[in-house]
């Protein structure tokens, strides 16, 4: 293989890398509204987490957070759909 085919393997592979990369990310964001919803019913249990159980106050934030970031990720999925 040639020095110049052998560079132009190596770029080809950094970009596959790299948007394997971007695209686990974009997967992590949108799955994470999902895990959310699971975390924020189960902090309001106190059969869960007895004492440590998560105020008024901080629940409606985070609800408020993943609905927030629930409506991010549509809009993510609406933009690439349409272009």
């Amino acid at each position: 293989m040639s020095p110049g085919r052998h560079d132009r393997a190596v770029r080809a592979r950094e970009r596959d890398v790299g948007l394997s990369l971007f695209l686990s990310q974009v997967l992590d964001g949108l799955l994470l509204p999902i895990m959310l919803v699971f975390v924020f019913l189960l902090a309001g249990k106190r059969w869960v987490l007895g004492s440590l159980i998560s105020g008024r106050v901080l629940l409606g934030l985070g609800w408020l957070v993943t609905v927030a970031i629930g409506v991010m990720c549509v809009a993510l999925v609406v933009s690439g759909v349409v272009g």
